[in-house]
């Protein structure tokens, strides 16, 4: 999935936080530009709540305002925040991933995660 965000085109990443799970969105540079597998943004927030994972908290201030409407108009989120999380003084917005998010979440799992018959 791409998504252009602040002039920089980037390709969604799709990975979890270590402690509980819930689901990260890295924006990457996208194949072919002057910045291609940089880091350009960390568009999720990571919570004190477990969250499913067909939903995210994104994080929409400081260096990352603008972001919902990024994730929004390529499609990655819902247009409407589901929830709110309290994260230090400021608050994430809570949205669910739309199918196509699910989709590419599902290809970028790990084969590890997703053959582990451990649990």
């Amino acid at each position: 999935m791409k998504v252009t965000f602040m002039n920089y085109e980037s390709e969604v990443v799709f990975s979890s936080y270590a402690d509980n799970g819930n689901t990260a969105i890295q924006l990457i540079g996208a194949k072919g530009t002057d910045y291609e597998g940089e880091l350009i943004a960390t568009a999720s927030v990571n919570t004190d709540v477990s969250l499913a994972s067909n939903v995210v908290a994104i994080k929409g201030w400081s260096e990352n305002e603008g972001m919902e409407a990024a994730l929004i108009k390529s499609n990655v989120i819902d247009s409407k925040a589901t929830g709110l999380i309290t994260c230090g003084f400021v608050e994430a917005k809570i949205y669910q991933l739309t199918s196509e998010a699910i989709q590419e979440q599902i290809k970028q799992e790990p084969a590890s995660s997703a053959n582990d018959t451990s649990h």
